[in-house]
């Protein structure tokens, strides 16, 4: 499936873009990273992609409700609060099946 159409499906299944996700591992990761060992606040930042230490804060804020030194201090490695979709999803069901060998022609196309 080309990108476009996967980053659809990610989002339909998931409830949050293919970017979000990314995001909150790395968030995950950098929690870790606070809570195992005496790694600096700014490296582990650092670590996790983010340019400084003030939006390494607020996101983290964001997503696990407190400070990173807070959450340090706190000494327990929790997930972050996603919110995935949770019921039906709009997809087609999918069903895997195997044909038998058959010939098949393809012809180029160029135009409308």
């Amino acid at each position: 499936m080309s990108r476009f159409h996967w980053h659809r499906v990610f989002r339909a299944l998931t409830g949050e873009t293919c970017a979000q996700a990314v995001l909150r591992i790395r968030l995950h990761r950098a929690a870790g990273w606070l809570v195992q060992g005496d790694m600096p606040i700014a490296q582990a930042a650092a670590r996790a992609g983010y340019p400084n230490l003030n939006r390494f804060s607020r996101a983290f804020s964001n997503a696990y409700g407190s400070s990173p030194a807070a959450f340090r201090r706190q000494g327990q490695i929790r997930l972050p609060n996603p919110t995935l979709r949770t019921g039906s999803y709009p997809m087609h069901d999918v069903i895997i099946r195997t044909d038998p060998a058959r010939r098949l022609a393809g012809l180029p196309h160029k135009g409308a």
